[in-house]
């Protein structure tokens, strides 16, 4: 979302010097109100409201489109693509992504082409195909061709992503090789925000448990959460959570874990993500089985597998959490 945000900083500035100067915005209505529209979805989506943001891209995208506005319809795209991979829509986020991706080709838009990469990489991922993701960020993480230059926020997200992968892997110092260029990188970073200071201290915690310092790593995560928490970035807050929760379940503390991936799955719920909400179900019936806690055990395996294929056991799920 960050070249989008600079996108609205401008029309903001425009729009503030033409009321000191007494000049009005005279561009057609369609253009003005879908920029309204892509604003309120980026409110919408910082806000963790992801279907309210699609409803918003979405209406913006149908603007663009009747007057053929190939870069708001690029942007419109692009936004869609990172609203459905939040709530876990793998399919509606592949198909978002190649209409980004052939439009930032068409109108030579490079910043664009590569925002779309590292999306393209984090669907990958996230639908198990390591080696394409590692192939994806091994072009973007490459040093950029003479007289150009990547952004430092995407270079940021490439080596988060490229850290997170890694720590997928049995190779802990291939791990500990991306952990200290993503380190590195926020060091010299003006870009660098709380939040990548927060995604590091998450990977420093998991080199940490690695090496058996459990304690260390939890004061780090603690601390991460913090970060988190200030900021309100409920899916780092739930992810946090997550992994504390699975590092209780490994050193058998099964009640604490249950009451991390408890409040990590309310959270899912609140954001409406169907899929990371099945997975946290499932690891619940996980920790719930190893408390003797059968009938639990038995109703989040049965909550995960009906809201993995049919709508209206997940609408009745979210309901619980979030009522409208």
């Amino acid at each position: 979302m960050t070249s989008l945000l600079r996108f609205f900083l401008c029309i903001t500035l425009i729009g503030s010097l033409a009321a000191c100067s007494g000049i009005s915005d005279t561009r057609p209505d369609v253009l003005r109100s879908s920029e309204r529209l892509l604003e309120r979805g980026v409110n919408a989506y910082h806000n963790s409201d992801y279907v309210g943001a699609t409803d918003f891209f979405s209406r913006a995208l149908t603007h663009y489109r009747s007057i053929d506005h190939r870069q708001g319809m690029l942007f419109s795209h692009i936004n869609l693509a990172e609203s459905a991979l939040a709530m876990g829509q793998h399919s509606g986020a592949g198909k978002h992504l190649v209409k980004a991706t052939s439009l930032a080709h068409e109108l030579d838009d490079i910043e664009q082409q590569h925002r779309t990469a590292l999306l393209q990489a984090q669907l990958a991922w996230r639908q198990s195909q390591a080696d394409h993701a590692r192939q994806i960020l091994h072009a973007l993480l490459a040093p950029p061709e003479q007289g150009s230059k990547h952004s430092d926020t995407l270079q940021l997200a490439a080596l988060a992503l490229r850290c997170e992968i890694a720590f997928s892997d049995a190779d802990a110092d291939g791990a500990e090789q991306w952990l200290q260029g993503f380190e590195q990188a926020i060091k010299r970073s003006s870009e660098a925000t709380p939040q990548h200071q927060a995604r590091l201290l998450r990977f420093q915690a998991q080199q940490l448990q690695r090496q058996g310092e459990h304690e260390q790593a939890d004061t780090l995560r603690e601390a991460a959460l913090a970060i988190y928490r200030e900021t309100a970035q409920r899916p780092a807050v739930a992810a946090t959570l997550t992994e504390q929760g699975q590092s209780l379940l490994i050193r058998q503390r099964h009640a604490e874990a249950e009451d991390r991936l408890q409040r990590a799955l309310y959270i899912r719920i609140w954001m409406l993500d169907r899929h990371n909400s099945r997975k946290l179900l499932e690891q619940l019936a996980q920790v719930q089985a190893l408390q003797g806690k059968d009938e639990a055990a038995s109703q989040s395996r049965d909550y995960a597998q009906r809201i993995q294929h049919n709508s209206a056991d997940w609408q009745a799920l979210r309901q619980q959490v979030k009522p409208r």
